[in-house]
């Protein structure tokens, strides 16, 4: 039993050394902007629409279809460290027309002050080697 909460609370320290600073209290809770999460719900909405406007006009057949092709699309990952672009599933959803923050600013992943993280580092904390 004291080794499940040895085990426990090397899992839940933080890194420093590797991850940086990045772990504060208001990186990990920061709250979202209001019209962050009315855009979200929107979004949300306008698909659960469009879906039954689909159901409606060609059956129940097809949104089920793009409902699969999402999941497989969804489905690919790049490896541990480096961000997955998921360009098919965004040209399927049309989410590559519209123009977001980092289009205009940039991603922060791409700053100077960004540290990169060790590809080993993160093999072993996705396959909870450490």
């Amino acid at each position: 039993m004291d080794e499940k909460r040895v085990t426990g609370v090397e899992e839940d320290r933080v890194d420093v050394m590797r991850d940086g600073l990045s772990g504060t209290v208001k990186a990990e809770f920061g709250a979202k902007h209001p019209a962050q999460e009315r855009l979200s719900k929107d979004r949300e909405q306008g698909i659960k629409t469009k879906r039954e406007m689909l159901a409606a006009t060609y059956g129940t057949y097809f949104p089920t279809k793009l409902m699969i092709e999402q999941e497989i699309l969804s489905s690919f990952h790049r490896l541990p460290g480096l961000e997955s672009e998921y360009v098919g599933l965004e040209t399927l959803s049309k989410r590559d027309l519209d123009i977001d923050f980092c289009d205009v600013y940039g991603r922060p992943e791409d700053s100077a002050e960004f540290a990169s993280s060790d590809l080993h580092h993160e093999m072993e904390k996705q396959l909870k080697l450490k």
